[in-house]
């Protein structure tokens, strides 16, 4: 499929450069067509530079007169009758695969009449941050804002209610339909797409965001202020008094911005491409202020652990809470919670959980996890160790109980007594009476050697003393694993 890029041009040589520059690099010039329009530019520079660019499927037109920016579309549009087009800010620089990517965003659906871009500068497609003009963060460039926004996206191509005029795809039968800009009533600019997408959207059709294409948008340098200013308030009267509902509609999108979650999945992405290591700790309970059993010792040393190395890591901090596995990317001073439905608690510990291991392995993938570091299983299941393991990733494990050995955890009897010093064993009746377990001949022997796979994958486990280390490996006589004495605190 053929399109027709349109930049309309006045003055801002040195934008156009940059743009024509990104073009040449990210485009297939022998399948589309580049129309440039100068609209009679004062600056000398911009009608000889253009003439240079010259040769097939470049068009240039120079106005001998200043027409407006909505005539220039119109007279771009006019260049043929069956293509599809793509209007373009000459203060724009696109990225790798944009024509193509808003292509099939465009046929995507049928109903489906205008497509734009996301953009740091785009008003309902400005991300991060919604209607803002966005920075990109210090050392990431434009090309690597467009992978990662390409690599996050989930391409929902989520609807909007006005496209945006900076980078907006157009499609053919869509303009045979409707017909082309309102050039009479706005002239140099400022409304004419918003009344052009509202006759669309009469028309039957709607119009979306590309959420897998970024193109940078610098704003606007043809109008001053002043200028500026006066467009917008008369145009606006006139789309007021045209459109009040879809107006109104357009409002309410503006206030209650229903596709924030575009711009908050790529705040994250663009956050934790720092250069850092991404460390994940897996605890029964999250330590957060309004978690289930937010308070005990795990949580408290997952806590610290988290606040003294967010600076220097991106810390991932995974944990039930009810029914749900609550998931916190601690990043610097910000925090990216996610989370995903599990349902409830089993009653009895599974050695694996099919739904588990798969979010498991979603969470190491997605996240880039460098280094696993277990604290505990209890409310989750153990194939996290598996999980890591088949991805290569570190694991750490640290004993803060006994749960690896008995899943009394406490190693204390039915009676309250610390077992691990008795000479004979009711382990049996322990279980029975504690943990209601009637299988119980061989269940901590099954319990010990199912563990005892999980520890051996381990790169080093830690223990809090010198106790505790002495009865994992009076429990586990063959473990190589190194074992690290580190007390809690440190």
């Amino acid at each position: 499929m053929k399109v027709d890029i349109i930049i309309p041009v006045y003055n801002a040589l040195e934008d156009l450069q940059r743009c024509l520059t990104s073009i040449y690099c990210h485009t297939d010039l022998k399948k589309h067509r580049l129309i440039l329009i100068n609209d009679n530019s004062p600056d000398n520079q911009v009608r000889p530079y253009l003439d240079t660019q010259k040769k097939e499927n470049i068009i240039v037109i120079h106005n001998e007169s200043n027409k407006g920016f909505s005539h220039n579309i119109n007279l771009g549009i006019r260049q043929s009758e069956d293509r599809d087009v793509i209007l373009l800010n000459s203060d724009t620089i696109v990225t790798k695969g944009w024509v193509e990517k808003m292509l099939a965003c465009a046929y995507s659906d049928s109903s489906i009449g205008t497509v734009t871009p996301l953009s740091n500068n785009a008003t309902l497609c400005s991300v991060p941050n919604f209607c803002e003009n966005n920075t990109l963060p210090v050392g990431m460039d434009i090309n690597q804002a467009g992978h990662i926004v390409e690599e996050c996206s989930m391409k929902k191509y989520p609807r909007i209610t006005v496209a945006n005029g900076f980078c907006m795809l157009i499609k053919r039968e869509v303009i045979h339909l409707v017909g082309t800009f309102d050039e009479a009533t706005f002239g140099r600019g400022y409304g004419e797409e918003n009344d052009f997408c509202n006759r669309t959207e009469q028309m039957g059709y709607i119009h979306v965001m590309c959420d897998d294409t970024y193109i940078y948008h610098s704003g606007t340098k043809s109008f001053v202020s002043k200028e500026k200013a006066e467009c917008i308030q008369a145009h606006e009267k006139i789309l007021l008094e045209r459109y009040p509902t879809q107006m109104h509609k357009n409002m309410l999108h503006c206030q209650k911005n229903p596709n924030g979650w575009v711009g908050r999945n790529i705040a994250y992405h663009f956050d934790i491409r720092n250069g850092r290591k991404n460390i994940l700790f897996l605890l029964q309970s999250d330590f957060k202020e309004g978690a289930d059993d937010n308070v005990g010792g795990t949580q408290l040393h997952v806590k610290h652990l988290t606040m003294g190395l967010r600076n220097q890591m991106n810390i991932y901090v995974v944990a039930r809470n009810r029914e749900y596995l609550q998931v916190t990317a601690y990043v610097g001073e910000k925090e990216h919670p996610f989370r995903f439905y599990i349902g409830e608690p089993e009653i009895f510990p599974l050695w694996h959980d099919r739904k588990m291991s798969e979010l498991f392995r979603l969470l190491l993938k997605e996240f880039h996890i460098d280094l696993v570091h277990v604290h505990h299983t209890a409310s989750t299941s153990p194939d996290i160790f598996q999980e890591a393991d088949r991805l290569n990733i570190p694991i750490l494990f640290t004993l803060h109980d006994f749960f690896a050995i008995c899943p009394c955890v406490k190693l204390l009897d039915a009676e309250g007594n610390f077992c691990i010093d008795q000479v004979l064993h009711d382990c049996a009746g322990c279980l029975r009476k504690r943990q209601e377990q009637y299988q119980t001949d061989n269940y901590l022997d099954i319990w010990r050697k199912k563990w005892e796979v999980n520890l051996t994958l381990c790169k080093c486990i830690i223990a809090p003393s010198k106790s505790a280390e002495q009865i994992l490996r009076s429990s586990y006589s063959f473990l190589e694993t190194p074992i690290q004495v580190l007390g809690h605190g440190v």
